[in-house]
């Protein structure tokens, strides 16, 4: 997985001296880092909820059920 390249302090105040609309491209850049985060979030969570009952597979991969304290 490539590593996420988020803006520097220095590029975020370099993109405010510019103007609005390098401002505003810096805020396109960083929503789809966050969409991408949540899509990946939202992949393990469904792995890790599969089960043999929703899934293909087997009830010995299932997780142990917790034992009473």
């Amino acid at each position: 997985m490539t590593p996420i390249q988020l803006p520097s302090r220095e590029a975020m105040h370099a993109a405010y001296q510019e103007g609005e609309e390098a401002v505003l491209k810096v805020f396109d850049q960083l929503m789809a880092v966050i969409q991408t985060l949540e899509s990946q979030f939202q992949a393990l969570e469904d792995q890790k909820n599969k089960d043999s009952h929703n899934s293909s597979k087997p009830p010995s991969s299932d997780p142990s059920p917790a034992l009473p304290a």
